[in-house]
């Protein structure tokens, strides 16, 4: 959108610097080319000839120009955060993870052995009491307010805490859910 503003501001402003009939500025396009030099510092024409609003005008439309380049640059910059500040938790998340593993490689194997025995792998996780889960994890407690909190989303799994037995393999109160 600025980039269209641009453009519509430099035909303008090539389109009154036609009309004033300056030096260097009697065709339209001459007009343009200069303006696109005096822009790009290619070769800028001689404006010592040039009266007094020719002037003026190429320093607001260098000003202007100058004025929307910078708001896209900041357009740009601005979006470029955003995109990294969106993905920042799972970069820094990575780069803990990879200076463990690295900081583990150079421990000794017993040792891992002793640490991965330590956390208890091969134990079941208890979902709550009676509830008896996988094992190969670690448990961690969750706050009881988290339940509470408006935006919680309760579990899809239905559990039945206790022994399964051929007679009774589904409590009643589960089969209506």
């Amino acid at each position: 959108r600025l980039l269209v503003l641009v453009a519509l501001a430099f035909f303008a402003f090539g389109t009154y610097l036609t009309c004033l009939q300056e030096e260097g500025f009697t065709e339209f396009f001459a007009s343009c080319l200069a303006l696109l030099r005096i822009i790009l510092d290619l070769d800028p024409p001689d404006l010592d000839g040039v009266g007094g609003w020719a002037l003026l005008m190429v320093v607001l439309f260098v000003i202007g120009v100058q004025i929307g380049m910078l708001s896209i640059l900041i357009a740009q910059l601005s979006l470029a955060y955003e995109h990294l500040s969106t993905d920042k938790q799972g970069y820094a998340k990575m780069n803990r993870v990879f200076v463990c593993v690295e900081i583990e490689s150079f421990m000794p194997l017993q040792q891992r052995r002793d640490i991965h025995d330590a956390l208890g792998f091969e134990y079941p996780l208890e979902f709550d009491s009676g509830d008896v889960g996988p094992a190969g994890g670690v448990q961690a407690k969750e706050n009881s307010g988290v339940r509470t909190h408006p935006k919680y989303v309760p579990d899809r799994i239905i559990r039945s805490p206790g022994s399964a037995s051929a007679k009774e393999p589904w409590p009643e109160g589960a089969k209506t859910k």
